[in-house]
């Protein structure tokens, strides 16, 4: 069991997946620009009452969700580099 966790212990502490995750944080910028400018885009159409909440409800918690996403990813990349790694 000792030898396990320390095979999962080295693939945790090892630079490549740290670095993975800095590209995934990388990558994860466009969905997370695109769905808040999506996000506030429903928003003001609602505000307006061009458009029922209830017809754009879907699409809100889709890019609610996909924000959410992103913003875990940003959080946890931030937590490797800066809280686990000196």
């Amino acid at each position: 069991m000792d030898t396990l966790l320390n095979i999962i212990e080295t693939i945790y502490n090892s630079p490549h997946y740290s670095f993975g995750w800095l590209v995934a944080s990388c990558l994860a910028i466009i969905p997370a620009i695109v769905s808040v400018n999506l996000i506030q885009h429903y928003l003001s159409k609602v505000s307006k009452s061009d458009i029922k909440a209830a017809v754009i409800g879907k699409q809100l918690l889709i890019n609610l969700f996909i924000l959410l996403v992103c913003l875990g990813i940003f959080a946890y990349t931030f937590y490797i580099y800066v809280w686990i790694k000196p």
